[in-house]
């Protein structure tokens, strides 16, 4: 059988070839190399093997879901575990539909389906066609049995508030993940005054809850600087990877920790006992940076606007004071007591002091009159009342 660039081998004519068969270049005439088939050739023999076994076909399989992600189509691609192995699966949008309510993280299933070989990258994975429930799987009623614990001693009811411009923001995850990344650039981003104190922590696998649960105390023990809030979470992962935080010891140390603290773990459809202890619930650890700081260029804008709107309001005011006090100066004028003797009256004084009825004066009194271009001094001859006695 000879191989070239336009034919690969079928099916039916895969067989061993010497090195003199291959395509990549002349052929070679050391003949103590071993006999050999390609990459391609390898996994379709093993497809072909594999989906003609009709013991691999419609087979029933137990076991525990896990890494159920929606995405933006409609087909699930989670994993089957047990206590050793686990298995991908391909459930099609069509299949999803009908199990939807038993398709989700920790539910303990059967399966019926397809042992098929994806060639391109020589795995396989079982085609699902069928879904029962054959019961909670075991981490799922750990996370229930716990939850119930715990709220019934009250540890979901401490929620205190975030300060609002936090000046030091504690972080208790992983170095190695991206969320840390993604929390030190959200936290300077949105408020680079800000001071973040980062403990890392291992937070998947066996330690890894009491590690998390260490990691919160020693934030509190820190004396200056003291951090007043508290993120504590991961990214992304499967029920098992997110598992730490759905540990008692983490849940404990949360609920003793004195400073107001974040849980902020996977993704939005991740729940995890952490967030119901937490005083706060962040749906990513994005979101947590988002939620812990206020952003500087929205402050900003805002004071902008403020100190706009004041000045504005000063303006009105101020016309309002100009407008009374024109009133007010209109008001004196016209009480003027020299406009008055501009009108021809004229004004009675007696030592100095205004008479303001005849019952005030007696012959041969000396007074003063002022009138509006001067003024006389004179002396009583004669006062003569108006009025009836």
């Amino acid at each position: 059988m000879r191989c070239s660039a336009e034919r690969g081998p079928t099916t039916e004519d895969l067989a061993w070839f010497s090195i003199q068969d291959s395509h990549v270049g002349s052929p070679v005439t050391d003949t103590a190399l071993p006999q050999y088939i390609s990459v391609s050739a390898l996994n379709r023999k093993v497809k072909t093997t594999v989906e003609a076994n009709p013991q691999l076909r419609s087979i029933w399989v137990i076991g525990e879901l896990s890494n159920v992600r929606r995405n933006t189509t409609e087909h699930l691609f989670p994993r089957l575990k047990d206590e050793k192995s686990e298995i991908g699966l391909v459930i099609w949008g069509s299949v999803v539909a009908k199990f939807a309510s038993i398709i989700k993280d920790g539910a303990k299933v059967l399966v019926r389906g397809d042992v098929r070989v994806y060639e391109a990258r020589g795995t396989y994975q079982l085609y699902v066609d069928e879904i029962r429930e054959f019961g909670v799987g075991e981490l799922w009623a750990r996370f229930e049995a716990l939850k119930k614990k715990l709220e019934g001693e009250g540890l979901f009811k401490q929620k205190r508030p975030l300060p609002a411009f936090p000046r030091v923001i504690g972080v208790v995850t992983s170095l190695s993940g991206a969320a840390v990344q993604d929390i030190l650039r959200n936290l300077t981003g949105r408020f680079p005054p800000v001071r973040i104190i980062v403990c890392p922590v291992q937070v998947q696998g066996a330690g890894a809850a009491q590690d998390v649960a260490n990691g919160i105390d020693a934030m509190n023990d820190l004396n200056e600087p003291r951090p007043e809030v508290l993120i504590v979470g991961r990214g992304g992962g499967s029920l098992e990877d997110l598992w730490a935080f759905n540990e008692e010891v983490v849940a404990r140390a949360l609920f003793a920790s004195k400073i107001p603290t974040i849980s902020a773990v996977g993704h939005q459809t991740d729940v995890t006992i952490a967030d119901f202890v937490a005083d706060h619930r962040s749906a990513t650890p994005t979101e947590a940076a988002v939620d812990a700081v206020p952003d500087q260029l929205a402050l900003l804008d805002q004071l902008d606007e403020a100190q706009r709107s004041l000045v504005e309001e000063m303006g009105e005011v101020l016309d309002n004071l100009e407008e009374r006090l024109a009133h007010d100066v209109e008001l004196l004028e016209s009480l003027n007591p020299q406009k008055v003797l501009d009108r021809g009256y004229s004004v009675v004084t007696k030592g100095g002091k205004a008479v303001g009825s005849v019952s005030g004066l007696r012959e041969m009194d000396e007074i003063g009159i002022t009138m509006s271009d001067g003024s006389v001094d004179a002396t009583v001859d004669q006062v003569t009342s108006t009025r009836s006695s």
